[in-house]
């Protein structure tokens, strides 16, 4: 519960202004200042809201812009800013100009979410153009509106990225040397592949990556041992392959992901592969012998394949390719082999589909013996690989 303004602190409201256009005051800063007095908490309280920013109706994005502009200490002591944006048409001349101008005048901006309000929006607009020219210097850029390749001057533009996320839908190849504080990536296996022959990023620690259908070219990818071995110092691997790719990709199958990240990333923490193709074959038993090489392994997250397979009435039950997964018996005793040959890992989750719908299983550790296990039913949220 915050604090009410002291009711007997009595300050001018001309020096609550200009103390509050102090450009270092952070969002944690701007809330203690409205605790002081009344004048104070006016100005301080917009500050706030302003210096970390969220704007979740594309209707209100260019009111928003224009408090701003009109007051310009708001956009000074902006420093995140998240727009959720409509499909491009939906954005007037107007709201562009606003949006422009607002970027323009935020020379203090850290990090800028522009998120796609629609799913299957994503990486579409070719309006990039917004972005650009601005004197800002970020060190957090997520997008999955803009495309990506009309993005690629303004992405260079800021050397000092941490954290770069953009679609798992993107064909865009990025010099990533040129990124040296980049910790947290998150791209497509096709933005990924280009770096499989050069040096090594000792600098990325969480990195995440979708294989998607329709993406990639007729190159062939390299196995995954080629690509992990390049970023030996992540400790957090998160991995989406979508059904629908060719043979080129048949070597990134759920074990060999598994064996490479074991080999080369000794520090990993989190791993999480959720395979969402169509096999005919069941798991071998190297992949249990490959999970023995992690040493800090804490977080697994699997979604194994679906078999392919007909039933008498000739039907294709959508089953997983674990066949043990599928009885409450059967997950319960992987889960004691793979938490028995793992002793630092302490949540083990299993995704499987369930009357077309994913379902997760969860086991944690009760105590620390491996067949002392509790089990439950959880949601999966995307940014679990951020933890």
């Amino acid at each position: 519960m915050s604090t009410p303004p002291r009711e007997g602190l009595f300050i001018p409201a001309e020096i609550c202004h200009i103390i509050c256009q102090n450009p270092e005051l952070t969002h944690a800063d701007f809330k203690a200042l409205a605790a002081v007095s009344r004048n104070f908490r006016g100005e301080a309280y917009l500050l706030s809201l302003y210096s970390s920013a969220e704007v979740r109706d594309p209707t209100k994005l260019r009111t928003f812009c224009t408090t701003a502009i009109r007051q310009p200490h708001l956009a000074k002591v902006m420093r995140n800013l998240v727009l959720h944006m409509p499909a491009e048409g939906a954005l007037d001349p107007d709201t562009i100009s606003a949006i422009v101008q607002l970027l323009s005048m935020a020379t203090n901006l850290q990090s800028l979410h522009v998120l796609s309000l629609l799913p299957n929006y994503i990486d579409r607009s070719k309006q990039s153009w917004i972005l650009c020219g601005h004197s800002f210097r970020l060190t957090t850029l997520v997008n999955t509106y803009f495309n990506t390749m009309t993005m690629k001057e303004m992405i260079y533009m800021q050397p000092k990225l941490q954290t770069l996320m953009i679609p798992h839908t993107s064909r865009v190849e990025l010099w990533l040397p040129h990124f040296s504080h980049l910790t947290t990536f998150s791209c497509s296996a096709f933005t990924l592949r280009q770096w499989y022959e050069g040096p090594a990023f000792t600098n990325i620690e969480r990195l995440q990556f979708g294989i998607m259908p329709g993406v990639m070219d007729k190159r062939a990818m390299p196995p995954p041992k080629q690509i992990f071995k390049l970023y030996k110092a992540v400790k957090s691997l998160s991995v989406s392959i979508q059904d629908g790719l060719e043979t080129l990709w048949k070597s990134w199958t759920m074990e060999a992901m598994v064996a490479a990240a074991a080999v080369h990333m000794h520090g990993i923490k989190f791993l999480q592969i959720m395979d969402y193709t169509q096999t005919k074959k069941e798991p071998r038993v190297s992949f249990f012998l490959s999970i023995a090489r992690f040493k800090q392994l804490e977080t697994l997250i699997l979604r194994p394949p679906n078999l392919l397979s007909r039933d008498q009435t000739g039907q294709e039950p959508i089953l997983s390719s674990w066949r043990g997964l599928q009885t409450d018996a059967g997950r319960k005793s992987t889960a004691e082999e793979i938490m028995g040959t793992l002793p630092t890992l302490k949540r083990l989750i299993f995704t499987l589909n369930v009357d077309s719908e994913d379902v997760n299983y969860e086991f944690k550790r009760v105590s620390s013996s491996a067949l002392d296990l509790l089990e439950a039913l959880v949601t999966l949220h995307e940014d679990e690989w951020l933890l």
